[in-house]
């Protein structure tokens, strides 16, 4: 059932949302009347994170174009965290992993 066939038979305050969260709350003819702002906003936001991925993807291309071989890579920072523990390395770059301790690392192949 689409919205404009639901509100039809509502007479009640709407708390209106989709996902997480609510977007509006209030009567079924304040809902109506906003509607076209609604989307309007929501029109705009999509297009501002469309454009903004945009940039990131230029981004990235340009950095594949010029990808830089880790073993070439200037060490930046090295930490001991634990006695037990090995060494860790930070090199220059924009990747990032999930992993910061080797034991987390089982079963990861």
């Amino acid at each position: 059932m689409k919205l404009k066939d639901y509100l039809k038979g509502v007479d009640e305050q709407i708390s209106l949302g989709a996902k997480e969260a609510y977007f509006f709350i209030g009567s079924k003819d304040e809902l109506i009347e906003k509607l076209p702002q609604l989307d309007e906003g929501f029109k705009r936001g999509l297009a501002k994170r469309i454009c903004e991925a945009e940039k990131r993807l230029e981004l990235m291309k340009t950095y594949l174009e010029n990808y830089v071989p880790l073993e070439d890579r200037e060490v930046l920072d090295t930490s001991k965290r634990r006695v037990d523990s090995g060494i860790g390395v930070k090199i220059e770059g924009i990747e990032s992993g999930k992993y910061w301790m080797k034991s987390e690392m089982k079963g990861e192949e």
